[in-house]
């Protein structure tokens, strides 16, 4: 770190000019971190694994087509999760403002550094199951379950006459009910996973942050008909040169936004455990029709959601099946040209564009309800156009 954005704070001379913290091992027993964050891991904790079943049916069509429908599912058991064992119990938010009066610290003395030090402390934190310890946190820790359903529809003309045609089509849902850590693949992102309640994790399982209901992909190879061996202009010396030995290939890709988690941008729990959520209860999940280029400065109507009552739950899902962030609508292509030196000697020539149509795919709107950014989009999840030519030698 920097103390100004460029004098350094300390330097290799002395790296530790306050000492080195090392670690006491067990020689303070349970004082060990007492009035600090805590992270530990359950030694007991059972391995993950997944129970997985298809259904698959195919059959080959005239014009050298194939045709493949499947059901395929699959059940994730003992899935880690994090979670916080030290939330205060939901019972005693009944007793509203009072647990957040300061008491008498009756660690004083005990703990020496940190909030836990003072001499009064919030009647909320002396009621958590460890009161000594600020946030305390089981990492990867297997309580999670998901289930996974899909229709898988396939269509491919196997290559032929210079021809091969691939269309896919899948329709699915996933539920699970752990909270993710994950921001989404390489050029796709997710909503943010937080568990509210974690008492009561049951409430937590609702669609996946991933989950794409549809998924369309397509794509296709077609060699042109001119140059050697070909139907057309088969021996035109220079001219079959120049137009012989082309190919187009594209691909095409469409799929279903992902849900989106609501979460309020004022937390009135005050349990020191998860994001608090808002209240849904007109059935009306916020959507806004419409082109989303048109609506980027109200995506969805944060006025559909109301702030629950201090020391409440809210009642929105863990995540939002019908409220949705944009979709995914790309196009690739690429011609090539295949220029032959020898025998399994060639120079090809590539000519390659992505997202060709130059379309901007949105980032994830704010979803922090109470916000005055509720519902705005302020970011881009791709790139833009992106041309590129190479030679690639083969042999």
């Amino acid at each position: 770190g920097t103390l100004d954005g460029i004098t350094p704070t300390n330097r290799f001379s002395n790296p530790f000019p306050d000492g080195f913290i090392r670690g006491t091992g067990s020689a303070q027993g349970l004082s060990t971190l007492l009035g600090q964050n805590v992270t530990g891991m359950d030694r007991s904790r059972s391995n993950p694994y997944s129970q997985q079943w298809n259904l698959n049916l195919q059959r080959t069509l005239p014009g050298n087509f194939l045709m493949d429908v499947a059901v395929a599912g699959s059940r994730g058991l003992h899935l880690f999760g994090n979670l916080n064992p030290n939330q205060m119990p939901n019972q005693a938010l009944s007793t509203g403002d009072a647990i957040r009066e300061l008491v008498p610290n009756p660690f004083l003395g005990l703990i020496t550094t940190g909030a836990l030090s003072g001499a009064r402390v919030a009647r909320g934190q002396l009621l958590r199951p460890y009161p000594h310890f600020n946030a305390v946190t089981i990492g990867n820790l297997s309580y999670g379950a998901s289930t996974y359903h899909s229709l898988q529809a396939k269509l491919e003309r196997r290559f032929s006459q210079g021809v091969s045609l691939l269309f896919s089509y899948t329709l699915s849902k996933l539920i699970d009910d752990v909270g993710a850590t994950t921001t989404g693949f390489p050029g796709e992102q997710f909503a943010g996973d937080n568990i509210q309640d974690q008492n009561n994790r049951r409430n937590e399982r609702s669609t996946a942050s991933y989950d794409a209901p549809h998924f369309l992909a397509m794509n296709g190879v077609w060699e042109l008909p001119f140059g050697k061996g070909k139907s057309m202009l088969s021996d035109k010396g220079a001219v079959t040169w120049i137009l012989g030995n082309w190919q187009l290939n594209s691909i095409a890709t469409f799929r279903s936004g992902v849900p989106l988690s609501l979460t309020m941008a004022s937390n009135t729990l005050f349990n020191f455990g998860g994001p608090q959520r808002p209240n849904w209860s007109n059935g009306n999940a916020g959507v806004i029709e419409g082109r989303i280029a048109k609506k980027i400065t109200r995506y969805f109507d944060s006025t559909a959601f109301t702030a629950p009552a201090p020391y409440t739950f809210g009642t929105v899902p863990r995540f939002l099946s019908p409220l949705r962030g944009p979709g995914v609508a790309n196009l690739d292509v690429s011609i090539f040209k295949n220029f032959p030196v020898k025998d399994r000697v060639s120079v090809q020539f590539r000519a390659e564009a992505f997202n060709i149509a130059n379309r901007a795919e949105f980032g994830l709107p704010n979803t922090q309800i109470g916000s005055a950014a509720a519902g705005v989009i302020t970011t881009q999840a791709n790139s833009a156009r992106d041309i590129q030519f190479a030679l690639k030698l083969i042999f």
